[in-house]
C-alpha cells in the first residue's frame, strides 16, 4: 500500500536519520557548563548563552508596509499612500534565527534560495552576527512575501495584516544531500528546529521532530 504521507515531509524524517547519536551529557567533558538546553529555552535570562542550534527552514524576500491612514475593511475603491517600505530576508528559519541569537553562543541556518537578483541581498543578510547561514543556492527564482499592516483599531491597535506570498519556495528542493553536507554540524547542535510549513495536516510535526532529533541527540521543535 503507498505512503500517504507527502514526499517532502516522508523524506525529512529520513534525511537525518542515519547521523551518530551524542552521547548522554556528562558537565565534566561537555563543552558546557550547564546542565541542558532545556533550562536555557524555560529560562532564558538566568543563564548565559552557552549552546548552539540548528535551524532548518524556507528563506524569502519580505517587502513589508504600514498603511497608518487607511482601514483595509473600509476601502471601496483603490487607494494610494506613501509610507516606508521595507525589504528584507524573511522566513521560518531566519526569523526564528534572529530570535534565538541573544539566547544561543551560535545559531546555524540550514537552507535552499534561488537564484536570481536577490541572490546577493539574501547571502548579505543572512550571516550576521552569532547567525551563520549555510545556504544551497538551486535553480529558479527566489520566494517573495509582501507584507501590508493597517491603521489598526481601539481593539486592534497593531492592525489587521495582509500577506501574499508566491507559490512557489526553494524550500522544497532541500534533498538529502543538502542536508547530509552539514552533518557534522546537526551532530554538534544542541537543539535542531525543523520548520513544517511545507508538510501536510498528516504528518505530526512534533513527533517527526522528535524522531529526528532523537537519532542527532540534538532537542527538536
Amino acid at each position: 500500500m503507498p505512503d500517504s504521507r507527502s514526499e517532502t515531509s516522508f523524506d525529512l524524517e529520513h534525511r537525518v536519520g542515519g547521523f551518530r547519536r551524542n552521547d548522554p551529557f556528562d558537565p565534566s567533558k561537555d563543552r558546557h557548563a550547564l546542565a541542558s538546553p532545556a533550562r536555557l529555552i524555560d529560562d532564558p535570562e538566568s543563564l548565559p548563552a552557552a549552546f548552539e542550534v540548528t535551524v532548518i527552514g524556507d528563506i524569502r524576500v519580505d517587502v513589508r508596509a504600514a498603511v497608518l491612514d487607511h482601514r483595509f475593511v473600509e476601502m471601496a475603491v483603490d487607494e494610494q499612500t506613501v509610507a516606508p517600505v521595507v525589504t528584507d530576508v524573511g522566513g521560518t528559519a531566519i526569523g526564528f534565527a534572529r530570535a534565538a541569537a541573544s539566547h544561543f553562543t551560535n545559531v546555524h541556518v540550514l537552507g535552499v534560495m534561488g537564484r536570481d537578483s536577490w541572490s546577493d541581498f539574501i547571502r548579505g543578510r543572512c550571516t550576521t552576527g552569532r547567525i551563520d547561514a549555510y545556504l544551497t543556492e538551486v535553480a529558479g527564482p527566489n520566494s517573495m512575501v509582501v507584507v501590508l499592516r493597517d491603521q489598526g483599531t481601539k481593539d486592534n491597535p497593531r492592525g489587521v495584516r495582509l500577506i501574499v506570498s508566491s507559490g512557489v519556495t526553494p524550500y522544497g528542493q532541500l534533498d538529502a544531500d543538502r542536508i547530509r553536507s552539514q552533518a557534522a554540524l546537526i551532530q554538534r547542535s544542541d537543539a535542531l528546529v525543523i520548520s513544517t510549513s511545507l508538510s501536510t495536516s498528516r504528518w505530526k510535526p512534533a513527533s517527526r521532530c522528535a524522531s529526528i532529533s532523537c537519532r542527532t541527540g540534538s532537542t527538536g521543535t
